[in-house]
């Protein structure tokens, strides 16, 4: 790979940075257990170590690069999923979800791709925001249920 300016490495590390805390503000809002923050820098270090691997020169070892973050994320998104034994309530799929997409959008902006990475952003956002709708909507009694499901998946 040749040399990257400055500036666009800057601005690849920094629209990971801010796509990730994006989709990170929904999960605050609902209190979860990462928000902004968290994803922000998820999405940076999936960035940063893309870019690494980029540097390097070596298509080979950005494969390998890729597929250890998203297998690295994949054990951090475990880490939030909690099964409650008390009530059978499965919890954190989607945070754990978010958590790797957010790194996925990281690691395309660090390949300079901004309008997959908006795309993938502005669909993530999407899709958490009408998570709650849906709930609501499908726990009416009039749906056959009469209380919110088992698993919730947040």
């Amino acid at each position: 790979m040749t040399e990257l300016p400055l500036l666009e490495v800057f601005m690849r590390l920094a629209t990971a940075t801010v796509f990730g805390a994006v989709i990170g503000i929904d999960r605050d809002f609902r209190d979860k257990p990462t928000g902004a923050r968290t994803l922000a820098l998820v999405s940076l270090g999936s960035a940063v170590a893309s870019l690494a691997a980029l540097k390097a020169g070596d298509s080979d070892g950005f494969s390998r690069v890729a597929q250890g973050i998203l297998t690295g994320i994949g054990f951090i998104g475990a880490g939030v999923i909690l099964k409650r034994p008390e009530t059978g309530v499965v919890e954190g799929l989607t945070t754990a979800a978010a958590i790797w997409v957010t790194s996925a959008v990281g690691m395309i902006c660090a390949l300079g791709h901004w309008d997959t990475a908006l795309m993938a952003t502005v669909i993530a956002v999407v899709i958490l925001l009408i998570s709650v709708p849906m709930k609501r909507f499908q726990s009416r009694p009039e749906m056959g249920r009469d209380k919110p499901s088992q698993s919730n998946g947040e």
